[in-house]
């Protein structure tokens, strides 16, 4: 019953989460980004891909280490769709 008010909490937001159009926009971004990296290794496009992966894009650079995927996954959201920037409000 002392966790019952933080699963509850946890829940609203895994549910404003499933009905937000904008963060499914920005996933629907992220699976852009890597079936494009995907197709550039010779790989085929994929469904989905597992949230645990999410934790990787400020991991995964290029060759300027100061750039990473998430970098790159905003500044697309920023030139196509700015609005998109600002779902987390």
């Amino acid at each position: 019953s002392d966790l019952q008010p933080l699963i509850n909490q946890k829940v609203r937001l895994c549910q404003q989460l499933y009905n937000s159009r904008s963060f499914v926009s920005v996933l629907e971004y992220l699976l852009a980004m890597g079936n494009y990296l995907n197709e550039n290794a010779g790989k085929e496009k994929a469904k989905g891909f597992r949230l645990s992966s999410l934790t990787k894009l400020s991991q995964l650079r290029g060759s300027d280490k100061n750039f990473t995927l998430l970098h790159a996954l905003v500044a697309q959201i920023m030139l196509h769709q700015p609005g998109l920037a600002v779902f987390t409000e």
